[in-house]
């Protein structure tokens, strides 16, 4: 086919025969394919060989990567043991219009409550206020849990994150 193209068609000045329509190689190889260098020209064995290679080795470097930065947190795991993370919003207005009650229990473990009051626009980490306060968070430590008092529902628009975990760390 292509020796019946070469002897009936037209070659251009440059000696290249120009083409319309499709190849058919009749699955044979089409040799001494150069290599492709426009979006559209066809690429060769050993430009997809190459692109194979290159990729491989990234995805090594990566994986090496990975396992490099594994080998430095597993240790991390037995020093604190997370048990809990949690996010939570509460609207205590819905319950009274003032008043105290539970937020969040970290009984048996220990615990820590990063708060923002929604309302008042006053965030904070552990215990705040007191008696006086608008609002107040308290840390019963003796019963490991962490209660809301609020006096108006201006003020009772929670947002917080307790962390928990099993024990601290002590080398």
């Amino acid at each position: 086919y292509i020796q019946y193209i070469a002897l009936n068609s037209k070659l251009s000045r440059d000696g290249s025969l120009p083409m319309t329509g499709n190849l058919n190689f009749n699955s044979n190889k089409a040799v001494n394919l150069a290599n492709g260098t426009n979006p559209s020209d066809g690429v060769n064995f050993s430009q997809l060989t190459s692109l194979s290679n290159s990729l491989t080795t990234e995805v090594n470097a990566r994986s090496n990567a990975d396992t490099t930065i594994n080998s430095k947190l597993n240790p991390l795991l037995n020093l604190v043991k997370w048990s809990k993370f949690s996010l939570r919003e509460r609207d205590y207005a819905n319950d009274n219009a003032s008043g105290t009650l539970g937020m969040e229990s970290y009984a048996g473990q220990k615990g820590i409550l990063l708060w923002y009051n929604v309302r008042t626009c006053i965030g904070g980490v552990g215990a705040y206020g007191n008696g006086d306060s608008d609002f107040q968070i308290i840390d019963d430590q003796g019963s490991g849990q962490y209660n809301f008092r609020w006096t108006s529902p201006g003020n009772a628009l929670m947002r917080w994150i307790l962390v928990q975990w099993a024990s601290d760390y002590a080398p």
